[in-house]
C-alpha cells in the first residue's frame, strides 16, 4: 500500500470525517492543518463539500413555493432523496438549496409588485420540513439559499417569469414591508417542525445556515465599484444591501441556532487585490 503523509490522512480526515461522527481525529492538534477557514460546529471545524441547487426538476422557485401561472409546485421527495444519496456517494456532505430567488414561488404578496409579505402557500413548509427529514436520512446538510439578485429585476407583469418575479425593491426601503418578510415568512419558517424529530427548522441540526442573498454586488448600484446586472431595474444602494442582510441575519440569530452567510459573485469584492 501506497505510503501517506500525515499531512496529507489528515486533510483526507477533514474532507470526509462528518459532523454527526464524535471523534476528535480531525481535529486532533496532531494535525499540522491552518483550519481557519474551515465552518465551525458541531464543536468542530468543518469542510463543506456539495453541490448548488437552483431548482431540482426544472422548477426555477418552484421546488418549495408553488408559481400560480403555471400551477407549478416541483418539489419531489424521491427525486429529493435520489439527489442526497447519489451526492453523499460521490463524497459531497452539503446541499445549498434556492428558497426563493426572485419570488415567483414564495413568499406570497399581497400585490403584484411591491407588495408586503403575507406568508406561503399551502405546500411550501411542509415541503422543505419533508427535505429536511430526507436530508437527515441520508446524512447531507443543508445551506439554504434565500434571496437572489434578480428579486431586484423589474416586475415581470408581461412577461413569462409569472407575475411576482421581481419587482421586490420595497422589502429594501421600505421598513414595513421588510418586516412583514420576518414576521410573516421567515420566522415561521424557522419556527415550523420538521416531522416528529423533535426539531424546527430552525433548530435542526442538518440546517448548517441561511445564504441570505445570492450575488447581491449584482443588485447594487454603486459606480464604480458596483453595476447592476443586465436586467435589475430596480438597484439598491450598498448601505441598503447591507441593512437588508443585517435585519434578516439578525432575526435568524435570535430565533436559531444556526449560521448565516451571503454568496457573493466574485472573490474581487471581498479582496483589494484580485480582479
Amino acid at each position: 500500500m501506497a505510503r501517506i503523509s500525515r499531512l496529507a490522512l489528515c486533510i483526507l480526515l477533514i474532507l470526509v470525517t462528518l459532523p454527526h461522527i464524535t471523534t476528535a481525529t480531525a481535529t486532533s492538534a496532531n494535525c499540522p492543518v491552518d483550519r481557519s477557514h474551515l465552518i465551525p460546529r458541531f464543536g468542530g471545524r468543518w469542510f463543506l463539500l456539495g453541490a448548488n441547487v437552483p431548482w431540482l426538476n426544472g422548477g426555477y422557485g418552484a421546488d418549495f413555493g408553488t408559481v400560480e401561472e403555471w400551477n407549478q409546485h416541483t418539489y419531489n421527495a424521491d427525486a429529493t432523496r435520489t439527489m442526497f444519496r447519489s451526492l453523499r456517494q460521490q463524497g459531497a456532505n452539503t446541499v445549498r438549496w434556492w428558497l426563493f430567488a426572485d419570488g415567483r414561488g414564495a413568499p406570497e404578496f399581497d400585490s403584484r409588485s411591491g407588495g408586503a409579505v403575507t406568508g406561503f402557500d399551502a405546500t411550501f413548509l411542509s415541503s422543505l420540513a419533508s427535505a429536511i427529514q430526507i436530508a437527515a436520512e441520508e446524512n447531507i446538510y443543508l445551506v439554504f439559499n434565500l434571496w437572489s439578485f434578480d428579486m431586484l429585476y423589474a416586475d415581470s407583469t408581461a412577461t413569462a417569469r409569472g407575475e411576482h418575479a421581481g419587482g421586490h425593491r420595497d422589502l429594501f426601503v421600505d421598513n414595513t414591508k421588510r418586516a412583514s418578510f420576518i414576521n410573516n415568512a421567515l420566522l415561521p419558517m424557522l419556527r415550523y417542525p420538521v416531522g416528529n424529530s423533535g426539531y424546527t427548522i430552525g433548530t435542526h441540526p442538518n440546517v448548517l445556515a441561511w445564504d441570505i442573498f445570492n450575488e447581491p454586488e449584482f443588485g447594487i448600484n454603486e459606480p464604480p465599484h458596483f453595476t447592476p446586472s443586465e436586467g435589475v431595474a430596480q438597484p439598491v444602494t450598498l448601505a441598503q444591501m447591507q441593512q437588508f442582510i443585517a435585519e434578516i441575519s439578525g432575526a435568524i440569530h435570535r430565533n436559531s441556532n444556526q449560521l448565516t452567510t451571503v454568496g457573493s459573485a466574485s472573490m474581487k469584492w471581498n479582496s483589494s487585490t484580485a480582479l
